[in-house]
């Protein structure tokens, strides 16, 4: 009766998750268990609710949701909105004690323990880390639509010294580690390099610093 899907926004790093049904409920209510460490629940965010409805955080990662909609009925979704407190494209979610109001029946819905991937909004080019570096340094990049993508080092010069990524990949979060070689498997020398990644339409270049 109910279903989970995702979304994470990169800009503002607010994590949307929404709780759908195609049947026709009077009502819903079910708790939602999230992790706190990697996620704050944003209670202005929630959208979706009855004419009747409580949405509250009984205790840290606990949420309690129950909506009435009475004759106007539910065939849509809840959306709850949550502040990532650090990158990723996965969260785990518990919706538990789901009960649904079907041809004025009330029915359980069973316990489901599920990991929802969430797909990038925009594309996004981050700052390596660690930088400076020494040897190795990781990128990390998001791609909302699927495409030929490049991501290559170049050095001062303008010239292109490692390719990292050359293939048509799907939407998602990416990340790759340069282990400060070029594409003859030489160590390259101290100083700035640049990264460039080109996907679609996109195209950003970053600075970094190579120390020794």
């Amino acid at each position: 009766a109910l279903n989970l899907t995702a979304e994470l926004n990169e800009a503002t790093s607010m994590y949307y998750v929404t709780v759908g049904s195609k049947e026709a409920l009077e009502g819903l209510a079910f708790t939602m268990k999230y992790d706190t460490n990697l996620y704050e629940f944003v209670k202005e965010s929630v959208t979706g609710l009855g004419v009747a409805s409580v949405a509250n955080e009984t205790k840290a990662g606990v949420i309690d949701i129950a909506s009435v909609y009475g004759t106007e009925k539910f065939s849509g979704a809840i959306t709850l909105g949550f502040k990532s407190l650090g990158k990723t494209g996965t969260m785990n979610l518990e919706l538990a004690n789901a009960e649904v109001a079907l041809n004025g029946v009330i029915g359980s819905v069973n316990d489901q323990t599920v990991t929802l991937k969430a797909l990038p909004t925009v594309y996004t080019l981050a700052q390596n880390f660690p930088n400076p570096f020494n040897p190795t340094t990781t990128i990390e990049y998001s791609i909302p639509t699927a495409g030929r993508t490049t991501l290559a080092i170049y050095n001062l010069a303008g010239q292109k010294i490692r390719t990292l990524v050359n293939d048509v990949q799907s939407p998602s979060f990416y990340k790759i580690v340069w282990d400060g070689k070029n594409d003859s498997g030489m160590t390259v020398a101290t100083g700035t390099y640049f990264y460039k990644l080109v996907s679609g339409n996109y195209s950003k270049t970053v600075k970094m610093n190579l120390i020794k």
